[in-house]
């Protein structure tokens, strides 16, 4: 997703610590790529959370790729907005193409080092294709994203409990869109989906950001 700023010192020592620990003990049972997933609500911290752990990865020495859920919807944001304002219905998973982005993670965990993937761009309203070229199979792929409870794919799935009720000054502050009636109903629809996942999860982080 281009056009949007991820401060990850907001996540705790604590928490990275805790994550770094489970991603590379995963290591020491499987050498092949690891697929880690974060899921949650919107605003709920899966962005920041999951580059705190990929620039962590990172910096001890391991090979880590992001990909962000946001850029596999079918529709470009303005267009996928007037899908909902037509059918409040339209909001959910069945927005997401999901399948593509489960079967780019599986051919990194197969060892593929070519792949070409979506880039959103919100500003500019603006879907683009990514050729990424690898010298070499990840370490790690991490994967966010609202839905990601269906994804087949991954091997560690964390569940971040915050709620959009909880999270309603850090969307604010993200401005991506003015709060309208509309926004609403499909927060209060992504709640009635997703708070009743966290039994898919590996791991649970509490609304105060620790691990449970």
């Amino acid at each position: 997703m281009i056009g949007e700023k991820i401060d990850i010192s907001k996540v705790s020592n604590q928490l990275l610590n805790d994550l770094v620990g489970i991603a590379e003990r995963s290591k020491e049972v499987s050498p092949s790529t690891t697929v880690i997933s974060f899921y949650g609500e919107s605003g709920s911290g899966k962005s920041v959370t999951a580059h705190a752990l990929e620039h962590a990865l990172e910096k001890r020495g391991h090979k880590v790729l992001l990909f962000q859920m946001d850029d596999y919807f079918k529709l470009p944001p303005k267009l996928n907005s007037q899908a909902r304002e037509k059918d409040i219905n339209h909001v959910g998973p069945q927005e997401v193409d999901l399948e593509l982005l489960d079967n780019l993670v599986l051919s990194l965990k197969n060892g593929q080092t070519s792949i070409k993937r979506p880039i959103i761009n919100f500003i500019e309203n603006t879907v683009s294709q990514e050729q990424v070229e690898l010298d070499s199979p990840l370490d790690f792929v991490i994967v966010e994203g609202t839905y990601l409870y269906l994804l087949k794919n991954d091997d560690i799935k964390f569940f971040i409990e915050r709620t959009y009720q909880d999270t309603h000054v850090h969307r604010v502050s993200r401005m991506r869109e003015p709060h309208t009636e509309l926004i609403q109903k499909a927060l209060e629809i992504e709640h009635s989906i997703i708070s009743v996942q966290s039994n898919r999860a590996n791991y649970i982080i509490s609304k105060d950001f620790q691990l449970k």
